[in-house]
This record gives C-alpha cells, sequence and structure tokens, in this order.
C-alpha cells in the first residue's frame, strides 16, 4: 500500500519562535492548534472558537477525558488511498545528534472502538526525512486498531509485522483520548508508552530512520469518518532543564503539566473541589459512588529526572475508607491504603490540603504515575455524608536539590494506615517458604510458582489460569466463599493449569499482566496467547464460560 502525505508548511516565524524558546523549555516543536494555525495546515481543525472543548464533535462518540486543548486537528481519511490520511510538519530531528540523550514524539490521539482490521485505526507516526527512499518515506507507527496497540515499521515498499499489546489496549478507556508516546533513546534504541505506561515489545531496537519528523495517520477504510489528533509535539525530556512543580487535576490540566485517564469504574464529575494551596476553587472533580471499584490515573509530566516530594489531595465532600494510593516512580512502586475522610469521621478532616505520599525519583517525561483506586470494601466514614471515592489532584515538588547528586537513595514508600483497624485476612493463613506463598487449599488445585505453572502449561499442553488477588481485599475474600469453592468452577479451574498470585508479594506480576484491580482471573493458551480475562468479582457462570472459549 502506497501511503501519499499531504505535506505541513511551517512558517519561518514559527521556526523563529520555536528556536528561542527551545533551551528554556525544551520544547522541540509543539503545533499551536489551540489558534488554529502551525505546521499541519490544510486538515481541519474541530474547533477554532477559543473555548475549550468539552464533548465529542458530532458523529463521535462522547468520551472522558475530553481533548485537552482547544482544537484538535480532525484528519480526514482519503477514500482514493485506501481510507488513509496522514499528515506531518515540524523540524527535522536528527537521532544522531550526540548532544541528546534522547527525543519523544507525543501526540494526544482520540480512540474510537474498534473491532476489526482497518477500522479507526489511528496512528503517531516518525516519519523518515533522509530523501534515500523513492515513492515514499519511511517511518515507525504506533497507535491502536482493533482494540489493541501496536507498533510498526514501513521500509518504504513494505510493513514489517506488527507488534502488539492487547492487554494495554483493552485497559484504555474508548471512546476517549489518550497519550502516545515513542521515545528516541539515541541513534539504536525506540521505546513506546501509552498514558505514561511502556507497552510490553519495548524496546525496540532501530537504526535505519536517523532522521524523523512528527506525524499523525488515520485509516478508515470503512466509514471515511475523519480522526482527532491533539498536542502534537516533540521534546526533550530532562535536558537542561530544571525540575519545576507541577498539579495535574483530574479534570482541566493543561497538556504541558499532565494528564489524566480512567481505568476503569463509573467516574462521575463534581463540582467539589479541594481549596489545597494552589488549586482554583471554580475547579472539578470526579468521584465514584461508595462500595464500587474503580481506578483512575493522574500522569504528570516531568520537566526533569529529580528527587521529588507526591502529595494528593480531596475535598470535603470525600468520603471513604480504603482508597489504594499507587505511586509508579522510577524504581518501582509504593502503595498506600488512605482513608478520604473530609467531614473527620474518624477525628479531624483530612480534606482540601496536600497529603504527602513520600518523596522519589521521577523520570522525565510520562512514566510516572499515581493512581487511585476505589475498592469495594470501603466503607462510609461519616453517616451525614454521601459514601465517595475522589479523584481531585496530585502535586508534585522538587526535592532539596542535594538530593539529586549522585546515585539517588532507595525511596522507602511511607505507609499511611486507615484509622479503622484493616480487615484481617481470611483462614487459612498462607506459609510463605523461601518467599513462594503456599495456599492451603481442599479444593481448587492452586500452584504457587506462576513459572513452574507456565512450565507445566506447555509441557502439558494445558491453558494457565493465571488469579491474581490480595489478601485484605473484601472482593477477594468474598470470591473465596463464592465462585471459587463452588464445585463447577473447581472443576473448570483444575481442568487448566491454575495458579495463584498474591499482587501484594509479587508486585511485578501487576505490570507483566497489566493488572489494576482485584480480583482478576486471566486464561492463557499453552502457547501463552491471552485467551481472556475477568475483572472484579465474577460469577460461577463467568469463569466458565471463560474457561470453555
Amino acid at each position: 500500500m502506497m501511503i501519499q502525505f499531504r505535506l505541513g508548511i511551517l512558517a519561518v516565524a514559527l521556526m523563529t519562535l520555536l528556536a528561542a524558546t527551545a533551551p528554556a523549555d525544551e520544547i522541540v516543536f509543539s503545533d499551536d492548534l489551540e489558534n488554529g494555525a502551525g505546521a499541519f495546515e490544510g486538515f481541519r481543525r474541530f474547533s477554532d472558537v477559543p473555548t475549550q472543548i468539552t464533548s465529542a464533535p458530532p458523529g463521535h462518540p462522547q468520551a472522558f477525558p475530553p481533548p485537552s486543548g482547544y482544537a484538535a486537528l480532525q484528519v480526514q481519511p482519503d477514500p482514493g488511498n485506501e481510507g488513509v490520511g496522514a499528515a506531518r510538519g515540524g523540524p527535522i530531528v536528527d537521532r544522531r545528534d550526540a548532544s541528546q540523550d534522547s527525543i519523544t514524539l507525543e501526540a494526544r490521539l482520540y480512540l474510537e472502538p474498534s473491532t476489526e482490521p482497518g477500522q479507526n485505526d489511528f496512528a503517531l507516526i516518525a516519519v523518515d526525512d533522509t530523501g534515500t527512499v523513492v515513492g515514499s518515506e519511511r517511518y515507525h507507527r504506533f497507535g491502536y486498531r482493533a482494540g489493541t496497540v501496536y507498533c510498526q515499521k514501513f521500509d518504504g515498499a513494505n510493513f514489517s509485522p506488527a507488534q502488539t499489546d492487547a492487554a494495554l489496549g483493552r485497559s484504555l478507556r474508548v471512546p476517549g483520548w489518550h497519550t502516545f508516546s515513542i521515545r528516541f533513546d539515541g541513534p539504536e534504541e525506540m521505546r513506546f508508552f501509552v498514558d505514561g505506561q511502556e507497552t510490553n515489545f519495548s524496546p525496540v531496537s532501530d537504526s535505519e530512520i536517523p532522521r524523523f519528523q512528527i506525524g499523525v495517520l488515520a485509516w478508515n477504510r470503512t466509514g471515511d469518518l475523519p480522526l482527532l489528533a491533539d498536542d502534537l509535539r516533540i521534546f526533550r525530556p530532562g535536558a537542561g532543564v530544571e525540575p519545576r512543580e507541577i498539579i495535574v487535576n483530574s479534570v482541566g490540566t493543561p497538556a504541558a503539566d499532565g494528564s489524566f485517564y480512567i481505568v476503569d469504574g463509573d467516574w462521575d464529575p463534581s463540582t467539589a473541589k479541594s481549596t489545597a494551596e494552589g488549586l482554583s476553587s471554580d475547579g472539578r472533580s470526579l468521584y465514584v459512588d461508595g462500595g464500587e471499584d474503580g481506578t483512575a490515573v493522574f500522569v504528570p509530566n516531568v520537566a526533569a529526572t529529580a528527587m521529588y516530594e507526591v502529595f494528593i489531595t480531596w475535598s470535603r465532600s470525600a468520603n471513604a475508607s480504603d482508597v489504594l494510593i499507587t505511586v509508579t516512580h522510577a524504581d518501582g512502586r509504593g502503595q498506600f491504603n488512605m482513608d478520604q475522610d473530609g467531614w473527620g469521621g474518624q477525628g479531624a478532616s483530612n480534606a482540601n490540603r496536600w497529603i504527602s505520599l513520600g518523596t522519589y525519583r521521577l523520570e522525565a517525561g510520562t512514566s510516572s504515575t499515581v493512581a487511585v483506586t476505589a475498592q469495594s470494601n470501603s466503607r462510609v466514614l461519616h453517616s451525614a455524608n454521601v459514601h465517595r471515592t475522589y479523584a481531585d489532584a496530585i502535586r508534585i515538588v522538587p526535592a532539596d536539590a542535594s538530593a539529586t547528586t549522585g546515585p539517588p537513595p532507595a525511596p522507602t514508600p511511607v505507609y499511611i494506615p486507615p484509622t479503622r483497624p484493616p480487615t484481617p485476612p481470611p483462614a487459612p493463613a498462607p506459609v510463605v517458604i523461601d518467599m513462594v506463598e503456599v495456599v492451603p487449599s481442599d479444593a481448587v488445585d492452586w500452584r504457587t510458582s506462576l513459572n513452574s505453572a507456565r512450565s507445566e502449561s506447555r509441557s502439558a499442553n494445558r491453558r494457565l489460569a493465571v488469579y491474581a488477588y490480595t489478601p485484605t481485599s473484601r472482593g477477594c475474600q468474598e470470591m473465596e466463599g463464592s465462585t471459587l469453592g463452588d464445585p463447577t468452577a473447581i472443576a473448570a479451574l483444575n481442568r487448566a493449569v491454575p495458579v495463584r498470585i498474591n499482587l501484594q508479594r509479587d508486585e511485578s506480576a501487576a505490570a507483566e499482566f497489566s493488572l489494576y484491580r482485584v480480583p482478576t482471573l486471566i486464561l492463557f493458551e499453552p502457547t501463552g496467547a491471552e485467551v481472556g480475562r475477568l475483572v472484579g468479582r465474577f460469577t460461577t457462570q463467568e469463569l466458565t464460560e471463560l474457561m470453555n472459549r
């Protein structure tokens, strides 16, 4: 397939402006979509009216969150070119430049439901500009198609086999806006991120595209519907930039400061907003009703790699126990079980102020996150107010500069216990032998080692059933006495190779399997291909339907 690119015109005045601002903020290129001008000429914009977009354009499904700017490119697929439309612009970047350790392409893409290849494919592209290929440029494209995050290379004549991350694709809220990033670590290596989460196919080695421009590509062979992109930019993360304080709100955060997205749960908008220092009193936040599961993620756009103290806040309307806060940083993760006690049901109110989550090393860019998880075992703390968990705002503040010199110290997560005693784990208690948990069971023949279970699955040619849980989760405790104790469910699981993973002991499994909520059951073929998964509490019927696929 030959793809024709419509070339944007970058004005000399814009280049002069970019050159003048680059040393200060290290933004090599940023398309000025808000004012309807910039490098990507000839492509329609959703709105040229200087008011923030709060809904999808006609013909597009409604989504949350809305685009982060005031306008968005509408890339129009060309029916005469197999439904492909593309644009590129901005300066040419040389990957071989030794003065830059890394450089990143980034764009916000509006993902729409997609079930078949060729439908609603939207990708960020790095287009080769060496002029060495006759007829068409070479490029890497990184995007979303048919519910899967993928990457593919075009060498000027043919496409490489696509590399995919189906689990990450399933975790994205669709329809909705998501940040796609391609990071070039020098001339040899590329890494890929969605909303700050690295794909399972990173890194990719490639030195055959030495120079590139940023671009976007839309492919919609079925409906010829224009697709949307926003906040296109090229930046050098942290190179020559001083660490700076950043506040990320759940609603209305500028793209330069960060982003926010929902993993799961029914989060509703609220006028209740924390009045902590630096927040606007007329702002907005989001909440989940009490007792419901849901996870939402704040992604700060960190200016420079350094040590930062991380804070979180909520308004007086927050009224829920056992809110799980997860800080993902350069050296691992820290988790906290916190009470959002806005009304002071357990003593003094902890609302409308910044609460420290500890000090961590955060890398430049969008790889660090703070996740807020509402859990089904949450309880109301004050009877005079409704039961709600809030995602309001986070704040990162550079630590003492002396802490950033030399090798960073290993951060010590600060555990903030709930004011009421935690729910005790179910009996019988797990037994730990050489860091491998052995859980007594008279029913499901749980394996205790993931690696051994994988080997058994392959050698016996039986499917692998991975059950992820935490012993303090009310939902997991209830599963033990209901679905997982049902003879039909037990028989279905034992036909496979069932392995049980305690995420409090094996945190790496959460990243490996893209886990955001417990309990989760994932079924794999002996080859390692994922058959399907159940997220949250599930019934015996749902389990048997999955096991019989």
